[in-house]
């Protein structure tokens, strides 16, 4: 499988990974302040109004969520220079069955079919957030941050909590499909971790701009950019950058362009909806 070890499949294998980890610091009951910089705020701000205001798209729990991206990804070795490849499909159905599974749904890439599988079965969690589990989420940001930190395993010089709480956001606003309350909570949720920045001049895999909203892992030097389109307050990607001499350096990316409801694992669906809130028929574009 190559190339799946990069960090944005990050979301496939929070689904199919159990860690052994040392669970993450208890929470407290002292309110976070803000402190994603002003920027930060204002996007993040503005973005949960105008998702607010779009139509839910919900699955029933027999359904899976359908997301289609254009990915690129290093195939280069491990603790080597980058190497990206080519652009390429990306596609996810994920099951929206509540009850614990092994079979968690499938990923279509690089030409094949992976079948997300849990060995032990999973609950529907922050690791396989279904629709169901997201709209049960809190949508008070400090509440919310808890809750995702109460699930959301650390081990031994990983990431710090910080960062953790913000790749899991990440994750949870691009490739899952989120009651749009639930998304709103989340974005204001990241002005509550620190070193939450804006980067003016992001634009996605396919070129498409946008508002980047991004933090820097200070262990790993690495930094990860959501972008956020700012005429709907959808994400409609992401980047993954490390630090080097020369500067930041792409390592991977994807760009989501149908997000839907699939009534089959492997089946796209007849309607989607585009990052722009726009709905198109037919197959995802």
């Amino acid at each position: 499988m190559p190339g799946l070890a990069v960090a944005c499949l990050g979301a496939v294998i929070a689904l199919v990974v159990t860690a052994v980890a040392t669970p993450s610091p208890a929470p407290t009951d002292d309110a976070r302040p803000i402190v994603a910089s002003a920027p930060a705020v204002q996007v993040l701000e503005t973005a949960s109004h105008r998702i607010e205001r779009n139509a839910p798209l919900a699955p029933s729990p027999d359904q899976f969520v359908y997301v289609r991206s254009v990915a690129i990804t290093n195939e280069g070795a491990y603790d080597d220079d980058v190497s990206l490849g080519g652009r390429h499909t990306r596609e996810i159905w994920i099951s929206q069955n509540p009850a614990s599974t092994q079979d968690q749904g499938l990923l279509r890439e690089f030409g094949q079919d992976w079948p997300l599988w849990g060995a032990a079965g999973s609950p529907a969690g922050v690791r396989r957030p279904t629709y169901a589990y997201l709209a049960s989420l809190p949508r008070d940001p400090d509440e919310l941050l808890d809750e995702l930190a109460s699930q959301i395993p650390l081990t031994e010089n990983e990431r710090s909590i910080d960062q953790a709480l913000f790749d899991t956001i990440v994750d949870l606003v691009t490739e899952t499909v989120a009651p749009p309350d639930t998304t709103a909570a989340l974005y204001r949720a990241l002005t509550r971790i620190p070193g939450v920045k804006v980067d003016n001049d992001a634009e996605d895999l396919l070129g498409r701009p946008g508002v980047g909203i991004t933090r820097t892992d200070r262990h790993f030097l690495n930094r990860t950019v959501i972008i956020v389109d700012p005429s709907t307050g959808e994400s409609i990607g992401v980047q993954y950058l490390t630090s080097t001499p020369a500067g930041d350096e792409l390592f991977g990316a994807t760009a989501v362009v149908a997000r839907g409801v699939a009534d089959i694992a492997g089946e796209a669906p007849a309607h989607v909806v585009a990052p722009t809130g726009n709905r198109k028929s037919g197959s995802p574009a």
